[in-house]
């Protein structure tokens, strides 16, 4: 997870700009620099080194005429070169960017990318520059406006509270500033319904989500996989691990959790199962309740299901930084957007099913998306998430939605899970484990995380405060006092840009619900 940085026109200077842009440092530990590359026009870099490990590798990237910053893997980057002749000499699979933006130009290399990225590329011959970012947005991006002139890009939004108006770049879209004022779609959310019969469905999501996850392997330094004990991230987990037992290397793995915690137990049977070298981090609540206000300020969000699941996110994050050479981190993001999060059972009807799971996908770089990102780059490492393939996604959304749908009788990913049953990959048990949100599974099924927080919050908010101060808060006023304390602590750090959360994250279909947590809902199973 590298930070990117520009600063286009306006009145502010690199001393202005500097404070700004090493409030990302902390993504790209392995070299920074930031450049004035034209007269008023900065391009600042903080690299990662995760591929061309070389200083060849270092942004801003300055090749054919053009300068580059871009917090990219392109895995098809070879392939790509291959077809269209290009020598690539740096190294780097983000070289491959001005390569091909200079053979076909920027819209038709955006429609062949197969990655995750975030980049603002320099035309010198024409002037032009462009932004643009991928089709979930897995890897931040935020774009200003300063009143009196002048247009800014970031990894983080923390890095551009000086902007007067402030916005997330919008995933799947790109930007030039011949056009200032309008983003343009490179990715539409449209999944045209395949009718595939059910073996042939199992088979393409198997052979689909392997290819996922294998392209996703590559890398020059260590891998790690994030292990709950759910479906996802054991699924991903051993999939990494059986390529790894390929070249005689043995997996990496990491889980969290409080006492009693069923991810616990779970990850550690998945870790037996696939043979990797397991590392539990068992933490206690003032531990986790220590870092509440440290991840509201480094989301850069209030919303409440996100804070709360980003906590242990965060912390595993930062044990693996500390005691490992791990610096790519598999996680299981974006499977829950597919349309399994419990409430999905209570969909009225197929149409109302896929309509939301798209909305999900649509808003999935505020809530899920902007977690992974950012709890993980807290720590200099970077994400891979292999669920958010768009191949894999096309296919997946494009199944009969009725056959998607679950109930008491069916369990949610029922494909996913048929999909993998024989091969061998997890234990019975967890392949065929309910869900369980992450934020409530590190704790203990008798008190629940979101029930300490709720304790916490309560020693620190009186009701005095919550009832005459929450509705002070615009747009979108707080409906409980942990959501209060959260906005009151992202305001702290980011003032007036409450637009950077849309609104709270609940789920539908289950009434007139004020908390998130799958625990409060009438239909919520653990085990």
């Amino acid at each position: 997870m590298c930070g990117i940085f520009t600063a286009i026109g306006g009145d502010l200077g690199l001393e202005d700009l500097m404070p700004y842009f090493q409030r990302i440092e902390h993504r790209g530990p392995d070299h920074s620099s930031i450049e004035e590359i034209e007269g008023n026009i900065f391009f600042g870099f903080h690299r990662l080194a995760i591929n061309g490990l070389t200083p060849s590798g270092n942004q801003p990237m300055k090749l054919e005429s053009c300068v580059l910053v871009a917090n990219a893997e392109i895995f098809n980057y070879r392939e790509l070169a291959d077809e269209f002749g290009i020598e690539l000499t740096t190294g780097s699979d983000c070289e491959i960017l001005i390569r091909l933006y200079r053979k076909i130009g920027l819209e038709a290399m955006l429609k062949r990318l197969d990655g995750e990225f975030a980049f603002v590329l320099y035309d010198h011959r024409s002037g032009e520059i462009m932004a643009a970012r991928d089709h979930l947005g897995i890897r931040g991006m935020y774009f200003g406006k300063r009143d009196n002139g002048g247009f800014y890009m970031a990894s983080e939004s923390k890095a551009l509270t000086f902007c007067d108006h402030l916005q997330q770049f919008p995933p799947g879209h790109f930007w030039r500033i011949s056009k200032p004022n309008v983003f343009f779609a490179h990715y539409d959310h449209n999944y045209p319904i395949h009718g595939d019969d059910e073996d042939t469905i199992i088979r393409n999501i198997r052979e689909l989500f392997t290819a996922s996850v294998k392209n996703r392997m590559m890398s020059e330094q260590p891998i790690g996989c994030l292990l709950s004990g759910g479906l996802d991230s054991s699924l991903v987990a051993s999939i990494v691990a059986a390529e790894y037992a390929k070249e005689g290397k043995n997996l990496e793995t990491f889980s969290i959790g409080l006492k009693g915690s069923p991810d616990l137990a779970a990850a550690e049977k998945v870790a037996t199962h696939i043979g990797s070298k397991h590392h539990q981090l068992e933490l206690q609540e003032q531990d986790f309740l220590d870092v509440l206000e440290e991840t509201v300020y480094m989301l850069g969000s209030y919303d409440v299901t996100t804070v709360r699941a980003s906590v242990g996110h965060m912390l595993i994050s930062r044990y693996v930084r500390q005691q490992s050479d791990i610096k790519v981190l598999f996680s299981g993001e974006t499977a829950d957007e597919f349309g399994s999060y419990l409430y999905f059972q209570n969909a009225p009807d197929p149409a109302s099913f896929q309509e939301e799971a798209i909305r999900l996908l649509r808003d999935i770089h505020f809530f899920d998306m902007k977690r992974g990102d950012r709890s993980i780059s807290w720590s200099s490492l970077e994400a891979r998430v292999p669920f958010a393939d768009k191949k894999f996604m096309q296919y997946y959304l494009g199944i009969d939605p009725a056959l998607r749908m679950f109930d008491e009788h069916r369990i949610e990913k029922y494909l996913i899970r048929k999909a993998f049953e024989k091969e061998d990959l997890l234990p019975a048990d967890v392949l065929w484990r309910r869900k369980n949100g992450f934020s409530d599974s590190v704790s203990s099924m008798t008190r629940s995380w979101s029930e300490i927080i709720r304790e916490h919050v309560d020693r620190l908010i009186s009701d005095r405060e919550f009832m005459t101060e929450a509705e002070k808060f615009s747009p979108n006023p707080p409906k409980t006092k942990e959501a209060y304390y959260y906005r009151k602590v992202f305001t702290h750090h980011y003032g007036k840009h409450q637009n950077l959360t849309p609104y709270q994250w609940l789920p539908k279909w289950c009434g007139d619900v004020v908390d998130p947590s799958a625990r409060v809902l009438s239909i919520y199973q653990a085990d």
